[in-house]
């Protein structure tokens, strides 16, 4: 008997967890940040190459269906871990974004599911789904901030 092994280019899309994460022991936003990687941990979702996207958490819904609070667009803004705490960063970050919210929502993407592209507006933030993938696919967790 023999066994093959079968290679996918793209795993199967997992349940999109969506989850409340209480950042209220958090003084800081590098504090913040290490509660919400310690929480994706927790999650079993953690890896280097997440990238993170701050919305208005009353869109969830919108998020939820299409992996983006803007559906139209096929660029998204977003940060890696590094640039959730960086404060010369040239452009918001996705945390700071979120907690401006009246309702804080961040969404967190599989960063190997899309790819940089700053081609439309040129700062670096933009990213957009490599072929074969969308938006919704590499999204693999909504949070709401607390």
């Amino acid at each position: 008997m023999s066994m093959s092994i079968e290679h996918r280019e793209n795993p199967p899309q997992r349940e999109l967890i969506v989850t409340t994460v209480d950042l209220s022991k958090g003084w800081d936003t590098e504090s913040m940040r290490d509660i919400l990687i310690e929480r994706l941990k927790e999650l079993g979702i953690y890896q280097p190459n997440l990238l993170f996207r701050g919305f208005d958490g009353n869109k969830i819904e919108v998020i939820k269906q299409h992996g983006t609070d803007i559906p139209d667009d096929t660029v998204i803004f977003c940060s890696t871990e590094g640039q959730l705490v960086d404060e010369y960063a040239m452009e918001e970050s996705a945390l700071d974004f979120s907690l401006g919210q009246e309702k804080a929502g961040l969404a967190v993407y599989d960063g190997a599911r899309l790819f940089k592209d700053s081609s439309k507006y040129g700062s670096g933030y933009e990213y957009q789904p490599k072929k074969g993938t969308s938006f919704k696919e590499a999204l693999l967790a909504v949070l709401i901030l607390e």
